[in-house]
Parts: C-alpha cells; structure tokens; sequence
C-alpha cells in the first residue's frame, strides 16, 4: 500500500518538475513551451508574435502550481489510497458515510431535541452564554463544529495559522457547551440525571458532527486531487511514475556498470 503511495507521490514531483520545466523552456525559447510553439519575431511579425507569447503565456499560467503539488502529495500520504483506481471508491465510500452520518444525526436532533420541545423537563437548560437555551444550543453546536473542521482542514492542509487559530477557538466553545450541564449539575446547579442527558446529546451531535465533516472533507480534498491530475491534459501520474521508473533503473544499471569497472 505504501509503494503504490510513493507512486503518487512520486508522480506528482514529476508533474511539478513538467511545470517548472515548461517554465523554463518557455523563458529560455524567447516565448515557446519547450521550443515546440515558436514566437515569431517582432520585427518580422510584431502582431503575430505578440499574439504568440501572450497564448503561450496563458497556457503556461493555466498549469498547477508547485504549491498545488506539494498539498496533493500531502493530501495522498495522509489518506494513502491504496492505488491510484481506488480514489475514486474512496470518494464515493467517504460522502456516503458522511451522508449517512448527517441524516442520522438530524433525526436524532428531531426525536430527542426539537420533538420534545423546549419546555420538557429534559430541554430545561439555561447556558451562562448568552443565556441560551438548551435547544438552541442544540443546533448551534453542530454548526460550530462543522465550520471548525473546515477551519481545521484548510490551516492542515494550506499550512496557514490563522485557520487553525480559529478552528481551536470553535473547538474549545463546543467542548464548554457540552461539558456546562453536567459540569454545572456537580456543583449543586441542576439534577445530575438531566443535566447527563443534555450533556450527553449534545456530545453525540458534536462528534458525530466531527465524523461526517471529516468523510466529507476527505472526499472533497480526494476529489480535488483527482480533477487535478486530469486537469494536465489528459497526462496520467501513472504514465509519468512508469517513465520514471525506467529511468531510475537505467540510471542505477549505469552505476552498477561503473563500480565493476
């Protein structure tokens, strides 16, 4: 599982070196992507060979960033598929668990908050924020906690500390709305049976939250890697890592050959 990884990987520093490499070319070319578009000159065809670079130029800025590289090659050794086929299986497992896991929690909102309304004996709750109640607090949680996964995922994966920062802070908020019940319950404020349940719904909504944003984001971000691979006109990393891979063995057949003689 971990080699068919590195292929990935592996394959995605290639994609990255085309990039540059194109780059280059095109600088080193006068205005042509690996010399293959030639840019007339100026003085022969001025229109034409500013038209020329200004199409190339454009075709080199359509191409993905080393940046977008790097985060697919750490999208792909977090989640380590387990060939480059089964990233599609894994974006269809993962939203349909994260859709079965919303639908679940909805329903479980409506049978044990919405449905037995706010003045039941088990929906008496008073939070010291904001005096919110215990429904409110209900459905509040849940969002917190999604934005904060994806807070979470961006300051992961982009590397920016801002969005973790933010998804802490949400993070922390959750944790005191559903720990205030039984935590107010111990010091002699409330019944401990009742202040248990609020307590614990609210936990099953927050994690089970937690859960379904996390298989939602995994897809997404797998998605996101699989339109970029495509997105290289039609070039496949496997092709790429196969190519390489000839290389390599070349190369390590021509050190051997040196060390004999």
């Amino acid at each position: 599982m971990l080699g068919e990884t590195s292929c990935f990987m592996t394959g995605a520093r290639a994609l990255r070196g085309m990039d540059e490499g194109v780059e280059m070319n095109y600088a080193d070319n006068g205005g042509s992507i690996g010399g293959g578009i030639s840019s007339p000159s100026t003085t022969e065809h001025g229109n034409q060979g500013a038209s020329g670079a200004s199409i190339t130029a454009e075709a080199v800025a359509l191409l993905p960033t080393a940046e977008q590289f790097e985060i697919a090659e750490s999208i792909l050794a977090r989640l380590n598929p387990s060939s480059k086929k089964d990233i599609g299986s894994m974006i269809h497992r993962r939203g349909q668990i994260a859709g079965l896991v919303l639908a679940s929690l909805v329903l479980f909102w409506w049978l044990s908050v919405l449905n037995l309304g706010s003045e039941h004996e088990y929906n008496q709750y008073t939070s010291q924020v904001n005096s919110l109640s215990f429904s409110t607090v209900a459905w509040l949680l849940p969002i917190l906690v999604f934005f904060g996964s994806l807070l979470n995922a961006a300051g992961r994966n982009l590397g920016k500390p801002a969005p973790s920062l933010f998804a802490g802070v949400f993070f922390l908020v959750c944790i005191f709305f559903a720990a205030e019940p039984v935590a107010r319950a111990l010091f002699g404020d409330g019944d401990i049976g009742v202040s248990g349940s609020q307590s614990v719904r609210l936990l099953i909504l927050g994690c089970g939250t937690f859960y379904s944003a996390k298989l939602f984001i995994e897809s997404y971000l797998l998605d996101w890697v699989k339109k970029l691979e495509e997105s290289i006109h039609g070039i496949e990393i496997s092709e790429i890592q196969d190519n390489s891979e000839e290389m390599d063995a070349q190369s390590s057949g021509n050190d051997e050959a040196q060390v004999y003689e």
